[in-house]
């Protein structure tokens, strides 16, 4: 089946630690289906996340302090 679970990981020097993970269905997630690229906005606000199976662009708030993310659209 095709991979709807994004990890998300956040690295601070030699450390990499799971923060959360984006589930295409749960919490209005969708478009990430086959997640093939990932943007981060030059502010560091939002991440788009294009979904090569889904055929589609997602895009997330970001929040700096925690890279937790959420579902915009």
């Amino acid at each position: 089946g095709e991979q709807k679970r994004s990890n998300i990981h956040v690295h601070t020097g030699t450390t990499l630690a799971h923060v959360q993970t984006l589930v295409t269905g749960e919490d209005g997630v969708r478009g990430i289906v086959g997640a093939s690229d990932v943007l981060l906005s030059p502010d560091g606000r939002f991440v788009m996340v294009t979904g090569q199976a889904s055929n589609a662009v997602a895009v997330f708030s970001r929040d700096a302090a925690s890279g937790r993310m959420e579902f915009l659209q």
